[in-house]
């Protein structure tokens, strides 16, 4: 055994010598770029099954399109420019079709930001409970207050990470380390949410293990030298039998939503990663929703738009005229460079989404109930409802059992 590790030590030395006589030199992380293989071009989503009406629907709206229409069902006001609602993302309404737009808003353990909402358990205590049951209570009335609330879309459940990494910032929001089990209780969560005519957009596909590095150093901080984001680097029997598992039950649940991650992965950044959004997501895995970026996630225009991404409904920065998409995916399409065919498709899985919940009837303007600012006069809202009080007292107490236990046998221990 020690000599087998030896000759490996003194080949790798050999190597490494002969690398640096021939004067290659690693400065930095792009010569690594391109490991993650490309699949083009987008597949274009197809309306199977019970997607057939909803993308009848769609089709016949986007229709009745322009150009610049079309371009800005993919893009949103971001939180702190719109001062009218307080979504993190709202899609602008196209009053001369009918559409009255969409808010996209956050919801790791309920409505953030908001007043007369519920503080739900989160995931992890779902997850812990071991009840299906209740995590279906759980999400089906937290979609209900959502709804009251006119938020269209809700950034949830988290299925990734998986919980690999202990000190993760997104653990809490996921309901277990394993596969199976995380994705059993986001088949029930999804089952509940979109119940109650909610969106659910699973995340993060895939990878998204950590906070640290997670996007380039200019998003979160000042940096005279961009520093890319850490890339999450798996092989395709880990992808598909870790990872891509609870993704796969969450669209069995018929999940209308999916958003990319933050990191790269194999070395291309999630939300352009044509691999895994157009191979696996949409290829392989028949998705026929539509795929939303993270806050920040997008860095390209073109390439996310050919690589599958449908909205970049949470942009870096910036106004119509400068954003990534906005103007430049107008000029885009204009100039070819992106196939008015993609920019359809990418229109259409989203308004299916809007159709196949049923959000064209019966459903409040887009955050209504949901003000910018609480502490300007508005018309307030309550969205709790005194049914779900038994729910919220069991997830508290039944996501607390595994942590009980390990105290209590900690004490007995000790004694």
């Amino acid at each position: 055994m020690l000599l087998s590790a030896t000759r490996i030590g003194v080949l790798c030395l050999v190597l490494f010598s002969s690398q640096a006589k021939a004067g290659y030199n690693i400065t930095d992380d792009t010569v690594f770029y391109g490991q993650s293989p490309p699949v083009y071009p987008s597949p274009n989503g197809t309306g199977i099954g019970d997607w057939a009406d909803a993308y009848a629907k769609a089709r016949a709206l986007v229709s009745k399109m322009t150009l610049e229409e079309k371009v800005n069902i993919t893009i949103s006001i971001p939180q702190g420019e719109d001062h009218v609602t307080g979504c993190e993302g709202r899609v602008q309404a196209i009053p001369r079709i009918g559409f009255p737009g969409l808010c996209l808003a956050d919801a790791g353990h309920g409505l953030r930001n908001a007043e007369l909402v519920s503080a739900w358990p989160v995931g992890m205590s779902a997850g812990a409970s071991w009840n299906k049951k209740l995590a279906l209570q759980r999400a089906t009335g937290m979609g209900a207050e959502f709804r009251k609330k006119g938020v269209n879309v809700i950034f949830g459940p988290i299925v990734g990470p998986q919980g690999r990494i202990v000190k993760g910032g997104r653990n809490w929001e996921g309901f277990s380390s394993d596969p199976w089990h995380a994705g059993q209780f986001a088949y029930e969560t999804i089952k509940g949410l979109q119940g109650a005519g909610v969106i659910a957009s699973v995340k993060h596909f895939v990878g998204n293990e950590q906070e640290t590095r997670r996007s380039t150093s200019t998003f979160f901080y000042e940096d005279e030298n961009t520093t890319q984001a850490i890339s999450s680097n798996i092989d395709d029997k880990t992808m598909h039998e870790l990872y891509v598992w609870p993704f796969v039950d969450a669209l069995h649940a018929g999940a209308a939503n999916i958003m990319c991650s933050y990191q790269r992965l194999n070395n291309s950044y999630a939300c352009q990663n044509s691999k895994i959004l157009n191979g696996v997501l949409k290829t392989e895995l028949n998705f026929q929703g539509f795929v939303v970026t993270d806050w920040g996630a997008q860095h390209a225009g073109v390439a996310t738009a050919m690589a599958g991404l449908d909205s970049a409904a949470l942009p870096e920065g910036g106004d119509f005229g400068t954003m990534l998409w906005g103007l430049n995916l107008t000029l885009a399409v204009q100039n070819g460079s992106v196939p008015e065919t993609r920019l359809d498709d990418m229109v259409i899985r989203t308004l299916a989404a809007w159709y196949k919940l049923g959000q064209d009837q019966d459903f409040l303007e887009p955050g209504a109930g949901f003000p910018a600012d609480h502490t300007l006069p508005h018309e307030s809202i309550e969205a709790r409802d005194p049914a779900y009080d038994d729910v919220l007292l069991q997830g508290a107490i039944e996501g607390h059992v595994l942590a009980l236990f390990k105290t209590t046998t900690a004490s007995l221990t000790m004694s």
